[in-house]
């Protein structure tokens, strides 16, 4: 198995624990390594192309992303922090763990300032922001009906 990473070293994202487990199982870690092409038919991996050019026989892939927030295209319209990562809760001023300065717009997974940085929290923010959207809409409606 062979971990390819963006920057020079793990320590810079990664928790001393983990990197030991990689040790320990005997991953291949390669550090400055960007994949720029993907290669294969029938919908099965062959190989992966490199930034710099190097062709490497892979036959599975598992992409992490999360680490940039990718929220610029919300201009000023949603409040975030710094780093891009959307502000909810108190950070937002609101009492919903979940909502933003938005009202009726919830955050969650890694865009979320704050967020523990995993798929099971994501997963698990997600089932709560749509019981938090019915209520919304829910009260919402109740409120145009007086």
């Amino acid at each position: 198995m062979t971990l390819l990473h963006r920057r020079a070293d793990l320590h810079e994202t990664m928790s001393d624990y983990l990197i030991r487990d990689l040790e320990r199982n005997g991953v291949v870690v390669r550090g400055q390594s960007e994949i720029a092409a993907l290669h294969g038919q029938d919908g099965q991996l062959a190989a992966v192309t490199l930034e710099g050019g190097e062709l490497l026989p892979f036959s599975h892939l598992f992409l992490f992303l999360g680490a940039k927030p990718c929220t610029e295209w919300l201009d000023d319209v949603v409040a975030r922090d710094e780093d891009g990562f959307i502000l909810t809760g108190v950070a937002a001023d609101t009492a919903n763990l979940l909502e933003t300065n938005v009202p009726g717009v919830f955050a969650v997974g890694d865009v979320r300032a704050g967020s523990t940085k995993r798929c099971a929290t994501a997963v698990g923010e997600g089932a709560m922001a749509v019981r938090f959207v019915h209520v919304h809409l829910d009260t919402a409606v109740f409120e145009g009906a007086r």
